[in-house]
């Protein structure tokens, strides 16, 4: 059987035996502001995208490049991001470059650095690792995240 509501969401309604005696909806003011908090912050991540690439497409100095890409990253993950860069070395037996910097950087930095990247998106984790797609690459970032997600 139907229940009938009187005024509104949430106004008590005409009770049966098998309808409740108030209907749980949110008002609808504060369904749409949730909507377009949702919305705004989505749309000014693209933004801040958008901003990230253009001026890492614009510079031309190394330096101000990773200055840049460190902290378009950061922002962009919500985090701390380190990069290194690898550097071929006379010593390298191996092929592997060295990692600058390497020193002074926190246990969980280098450990992130030195991981594969993850694909796993359901489990938490610290952060992210981004490495190039090819075999020519020679940097790589660590993102660190706030709180582990």
């Amino acid at each position: 059987m139907l229940a009938r509501a009187s005024a509104g969401p949430g106004a008590p309604v005409e009770s049966t035996a098998d309808a409740p005696t108030q209907l749980p909806v949110a008002p609808w003011e504060d369904i749409m502001d949730l909507d377009l908090d949702v919305n705004l912050a989505a749309s000014e991540r693209r933004v801040a995208a958008a901003r990230i690439a253009r001026d890492l497409a614009a510079e031309d100095d190394l330096v101000t490049l990773l200055g840049v890409a460190k902290h378009g990253l950061g922002e962009l993950f919500d985090g701390e991001c380190t990069i290194q860069v690898g550097v071929a070395t006379d010593a390298m037996a191996d092929g592997e470059p060295e990692w600058i910097p390497s020193e002074g950087l926190r246990d969980e930095v280098m450990m992130g650095l030195s991981g594969p990247p993850n694909p796993d998106v359901v489990s938490e984790r610290a952060g992210i690792v981004l490495v190039p797609h090819s075999d020519s690459g020679v940097c790589r970032a660590w993102v660190q995240f706030a709180e582990p997600r």
